[in-house]
């Protein structure tokens, strides 16, 4: 009897079909998991903005709040995110600050209504 080596193309497809079912299931579960990761990253982003925006409530000396951001030494939020930098009380030195982890940038915009401010 002689005795042969090798694969028979039905096991070469199983085992084809059995990688390609793990991969099917492991694609998405890694997809999510970079996308994840990108919101995180992206979060972070934002409360880095909000900071010196509004400042933070947390910063507290003598029972008194301390850090009022951009919007306690001018009464206003920015008119857009470059202001930030100029205002200079943290660190937002690169301009990573103004993109998501996706690298679309960040849509800012402060609208004042007027009619807002009337008083009767």
């Amino acid at each position: 009897m002689r005795c042969k080596k090798g694969f028979t193309l039905i096991e070469l497809i199983i085992v084809i079909a059995i990688i390609s079912v793990l991969s099917g299931i492991m694609g998405p579960v890694v997809f999510n998991y970079w996308d994840k990761e990108n919101r995180d990253i992206t979060k972070e982003r934002v409360n880095l903005l909000k900071m010196p925006m509004i400042g933070d409530p947390k910063l507290i000396q003598n029972g008194v709040r301390t850090s009022f951001g951009y919007v306690g030494e001018y009464g206003q939020l920015p008119a857009n995110l470059d202001e930030l930098i100029e205002f200079g009380s943290f660190d937002l030195q690169n301009n990573n600050f103004k993109k998501d982890a996706w690298g679309n940038e960040f849509i800012y915009t402060y609208i004042v209504n007027p009619e807002s401010y009337i008083v009767a």
